[in-house]
């Protein structure tokens, strides 16, 4: 906090810094991105209730107030085909030729 206060407490004009994370999950993925917001509560010493909820601060978008972080992730799919042959049943003469047989491996990756 900007004055010293205790976790939780705040001073009058004093701002307080908290740091929060996410591990992005495949159905994030697969949705396109993410939001969220937080919600900050608490009590005067008079016990008065106040709160907030956060915003992005990217008022260009028509929200001035309360929206939530959008986190949008872009699709990049791609896949990586390698095909390798080797020759299976060799007859003379010694490497590829009439009469031999040859066996193709195709291996298909996800990247």
């Amino acid at each position: 906090s900007s004055l010293g206060s205790a976790e939780g407490d705040l001073l009058v004009g004093e701002v307080a810094t908290y740091t929060a994370t996410y591990v992005i999950e495949q159905d994030a993925v697969d949705a396109g991105g993410f939001s969220n917001s937080v919600l900050a509560d608490g009590d005067s010493p008079a016990d008065t209730n106040v709160d907030d909820t956060s915003d992005d601060g990217d008022d260009t978008d028509g929200n001035t107030e309360d929206d939530p972080t959008e986190t949008p992730i872009a699709e990049d799919p791609s896949i990586e085909a390698v095909k390798t042959v080797a020759i299976t049943n060799d007859v003379a003469p010694v490497g590829a030729s009439l009469g031999d047989t040859v066996e193709y491996t195709i291996t298909v990756t996800n990247t």
